[in-house]
């Protein structure tokens, strides 16, 4: 019986980004296979089919967030590959039988030479672990198969979890809000991606659109009071939104110590949205930051070596 089990996954670009991606929770490839299925006068069943296009989409989740981040925000991270440079290898690794994982070259590799990784959302929950949902979308090089699958290969790297983070405080336009439950992300970004010439496979992608958006889960229910009943512009204050880094063997880094991270907002709206509860719990509120471009500073700023207030 031959059974893998997930990886992590190695990045080297030929714009010198090399990133290793571990400290994973979860992957889902899908080969986006889109079938022609065909039929006419009459029949009842098909007589033709073929594969119409294809659209892989490799999904992964991990908890290295301050490494993956300072490499792949909100432009994404163009993948590309050369002679030294691989673009981005994925890995089944290969479950050794009446023992733990196999060693050598028993692994099968997924190689993508060319495409972009995109992240999709953050998720903090107070007290538990944070985690960033990653997109890789392949296209194709026109020499490989836009994903190129080998056998009888070495896994790279040595994986670890070296970094973890949860939820932190936050500050809107300059005041704490308190007794934050979970923090997400949204970074919004929408892609462009085309192809032609009858190819099934695209050849172009591009970040299209973002429309980042921050959703803070609070039990302080004064914001109603705080933001209004339709909410508040983003004043000149910055509004910044704290993970906070887990310190190995030990509880929590200081807050002084700048190994946190920090992600601000300089224009946009603050909203309340639902205020739920039910009987024996407290109630919570979900606060909603909407940002904009002010035409100089992005649209959500990331520092991944931040202090604390």
């Amino acid at each position: 019986m031959d059974v893998h089990t997930l990886y992590a996954v190695n990045i080297q670009t030929a714009e010198d980004v090399d990133l290793f991606i571990d400290q994973i929770t979860d992957q889902n490839i899908d080969l986006g296979i889109t079938d022609l299925l065909l039929s006419a006068d009459g029949q009842v069943d098909p007589t033709f089919v073929a594969v119409g296009e294809q659209n892989p989409r490799l999904a992964y989740t991990s908890s290295k967030l301050a490494t993956i981040l300072a490499s792949c925000w909100i432009d994404g991270l163009k993948i590309s590959s050369d002679v030294d440079d691989d673009g981005a290898e994925f890995f089944f690794q290969k479950v050794e039988a009446e023992g733990t994982r196999a060693t050598g070259s028993s692994h099968v590799k997924l190689t993508m030479n060319k495409g972009m990784l995109i992240p999709r959302t953050i998720t903090a929950p107070h007290n538990a672990l944070a985690s960033v949902e990653l997109e890789f979308i392949p296209v194709w090089d026109e020499t490989n198969d836009i994903l190129v699958v080998e056998t009888s290969q070495a896994i790279e790297g040595t994986p670890s979890v070296s970094e973890a983070f949860c939820a932190g405080p936050a500050y809107i336009n300059g005041v704490q809000l308190e007794s934050i439950q979970e923090t997400g992300i949204d970074l919004g970004i929408a892609e462009f991606v085309a192809g032609g010439d009858g190819d099934i496979w695209q050849k172009f992608v591009a970040i299209g659109t973002r429309t980042p958006r921050i959703t803070l889960r609070t039990l302080d229910a004064v914001s109603l009071s705080t933001f209004g009943i339709s909410g508040t512009a983003q004043g000149v204050t910055d509004s910044d939104i704290y993970l906070r880094k887990v310190a190995k063997d030990g509880t929590r880094v200081a807050n002084a110590t700048a190994e946190h991270i920090k992600v601000s907002v300089d224009e946009g709206n603050i909203t309340c949205r639902a205020i739920t509860g039910t009987h024996g719990e407290f109630l919570g509120t979900e606060i909603q930051i909407n940002p904009t471009y002010d035409d100089t500073n992005d649209i959500l700023a990331l520092d991944t070596a931040s202090v604390i207030p």
